[in-house]
């Protein structure tokens, strides 16, 4: 394992959610999170960006507030799980992987070298100030993988 990924901690407040009867328009994850998490989930993807082997870590998740849903301001009853786990797998036949099922407590992202690079520069814009805008798979390719939501 990595010594970086192994000594991550996270920092501040993520959350994470589906609208549980979600349009187009707001189909996927949605997320969230206060500067500190912003910057802790970016030092997590930045260190998995170097592991040589396949890992996983867990992000505890805060369920969003009211003022946070306003944002997406969909309006609708949400889901949101309890801990998110990403799982990164750098070898060569997972390049292209991003698989996030819809509904697993806790939320589960596979992703391959390609998607945790997109994932990485998608959170450094996302702290940077650049909000609603979403990465992962084309939607006709997603039954069973949303994509994810920046808020």
């Amino acid at each position: 394992m990595n010594k970086n990924v192994k000594h991550w901690r996270q920092i501040g407040s993520i959350s994470l959610w589906r609208y549980r009867d979600a349009t187009k328009n707001c189909a996927g994850w949605h997320l969230f999170a206060d500067k500190a998490g912003e910057k802790s989930l970016l030092e997590l993807l930045q260190a998995l960006l170097k592991a040589t082997e396949a890992i996983q870590r867990t992000i505890q998740l805060t369920k969003p507030t009211p003022e946070i849903l306003s944002i997406p301001n969909h309006g609708r009853a949400i889901w949101s799980p309890t801990k998110w786990l990403l799982a990164y797998d750098p070898q060569l036949d997972a390049t292209a992987k991003w698989t996030f099922p819809p509904d697993v407590d806790p939320a589960l992202l596979s992703i391959g070298i390609e998607f945790c690079k997109l994932l990485t520069d998608a959170v450094e814009k996302w702290s940077e100030g650049l909000n609603d805008f979403s990465i992962g798979p084309a939607y006709r390719r997603a039954k069973h993988s949303m994509r994810l939501l920046f808020w």
